[in-house]
């Protein structure tokens, strides 16, 4: 699927919605690569953002939740438990 600003999906759907394995790529070349579970980043998944690293571990409801490491472009990096998006 290719949405009008130019971000594009390839992977699973169930009813409309992003479900299982699937890859989007966004028109600010973010990337995320992983699992989906009601059209949000749910389960493992890998997010490569364009000007500040990647974060790759666990998803819940579109947010970082659960085990993951976040690296960032300087160099630094976090590698431990997430909640809601936050550390």
């Amino acid at each position: 699927m290719i949405f009008p600003d130019g971000t594009t999906y390839i992977g699973g759907y169930e009813d409309g919605k992003r479900e299982g394995k699937g890859r989007r790529i966004y028109s600010n070349g973010d990337i995320y690569e992983g699992e989906w579970a009601n059209d949000l980043f749910d389960g493992h998944g890998i997010y490569e953002f364009e000007d500040s690293g990647r974060y790759e571990g666990q998803w819940k409801n579109g947010k970082m939740d659960g085990q993951g490491e976040r690296k960032y472009n300087d160099g630094t990096k976090y590698t431990g438990q997430w909640v809601n998006g936050h550390h």
